[in-house]
């Protein structure tokens, strides 16, 4: 079972209480999500999969384990699953199928 109230606090912006409902247009980012980015923007910052580099070498590595996390979380296979920025990016990379035969 869910712990709500357990999750609610890894979002600072529901303190007190706060109810948020336009996720829709912009979600909020949970604490642990944050101290990630902040990990990688202090000490790794670099291209994924794109150097020889140590920086570029720990964002792959990261890169890669957040898709082995996720596609576990989801049982799929990390090959199945695509990361994008956003639901929009996601939905505009996804065929429509018009016009296609």
């Amino acid at each position: 079972m869910l712990n709500v109230k357990a999750i609610r606090e890894d979002f600072p912006g529901l303190k007190g209480g706060r109810i948020y409902l336009d996720s829709a247009a912009t979600s909020l980012t949970p604490e642990p999500v944050l101290s990630k980015m902040l990990e990688y923007y202090r000490e790794y910052r670099a291209n994924v999969g794109r150097g020889i580099y140590k920086s570029t070498q720990l964002a792959t590595n990261a890169f890669d384990a957040a898709r082995k996390e996720i596609s576990h979380f989801i049982n799929a296979k990390p090959s199945e699953m695509i990361m994008v920025r956003n639901t929009s990016e996601g939905a505009n990379l996804y065929p429509s199928g018009k016009g296609r035969s």
